[in-house]
C-alpha cells in the first residue's frame, strides 16, 4: 500500500485454514501483526477487540458471505484498508464490492507481496 500509511496489523478472514495460516505467516514475517477468523462473526468480534490497518475478507464464507458484510467491517474499522478477495469473481461482483467498501479486489491465489503492492 504504498504511499499510504503503513500496515502494521492484519485481520485475514477466511474459512480455509491452510490460506490462513500461511498468510499470517508471510504477514509475520514482514512484521505485520496479523490475527485470523474463519467466518464473518469471528472478524467481526476480533474487530471490536483489536482496530487494524487491513482486513482481508473472503467472498464465500460459512454463516454469511463477505460481500454482504463489507458494511460492517467499514462502520467497525473505517480507517482500514479492506481487500475483498475471491477464487470465484467476475466484473460485476468486484463492482459491487468496491460499491460496498471494498478498496481492492482480487482473486485467489493471491501472494502477500502482490496484497501489499
Amino acid at each position: 500500500m504504498s504511499g499510504t500509511t503503513p500496515i502494521e496489523t492484519a485481520l485475514l478472514v477466511d474459512d480455509d485454514h491452510a490460506f490462513r495460516t500461511t498468510m499470517q505467516s508471510a504477514l509475520r514475517r514482514r512484521g505485520i501483526r496479523a490475527c485470523t477468523a474463519a467466518t464473518v462473526e469471528e472478524g467481526l468480534i476480533q474487530l471490536e477487540e483489536q482496530p487494524v490497518d487491513l482486513v482481508v475478507l473472503d467472498h464465500r464464507l460459512p454463516q454469511g458471505d463477505g460481500l454482504s458484510a463489507l458494511e460492517s467491517f467499514r462502520r467497525r474499522c473505517p480507517g482500514a484498508v479492506i481487500v475483498m478477495l475471491t477464487g470465484h469473481g467476475d466484473i460485476p461482483l468486484a463492482v459491487v464490492a468496491i460499491r460496498r467498501g471494498a478498496d481492492l479486489f482480487m482473486m485467489k491465489p493471491v501472494e502477500v507481496d502482490r496484497l501489499l503492492a
